[in-house]
């Protein structure tokens, strides 16, 4: 009888529990999921760390496109009352300026979402 190393077996099942992980995206018997945008899917269904990022980003996302949307808003209401090319000029520069947003600011904007739901 060979002798048995029970390290070498251990290092097997581990190495076979990693596959699983990586392939399926988990170790335990489920319906398969064939492509890693199905598996994303899954994650999101499933994981709630992963949902609660996901209705944080989508909040934001709401937010920045309300916040275009009510400027458009305001541009045509001031377009509108406009009763000369210099009024519309006027009118057009009170409008705030909407800034460009930093990779930094949507990463505290994320943080404030997830800590306060």
């Amino acid at each position: 009888m060979p002798h048995v190393n029970n390290k070498e077996i251990k290092m097997k099942i581990i190495m076979v529990f990693l596959c699983m992980f990586f392939i399926t995206g988990t170790v335990f018997a489920q319906e398969p999921v064939s492509t890693p945008e199905e598996r994303a899917i899954n994650y999101f269904k499933t994981d709630p760390r992963f949902l609660k990022i996901m209705v944080a980003f989508s909040d934001i996302i709401k937010d920045e496109i309300n916040l275009v949307r009510g400027w458009t808003r305001d541009f045509k209401t001031e377009a509108a009352a406009a009763t000369s090319l210099a009024d519309f000029q006027a009118r057009i520069a009170t409008l705030p300026t909407l800034e460009d947003r930093t990779l930094q600011q949507l990463r505290n904007a994320l943080e404030d979402r997830i800590i306060t739901p």
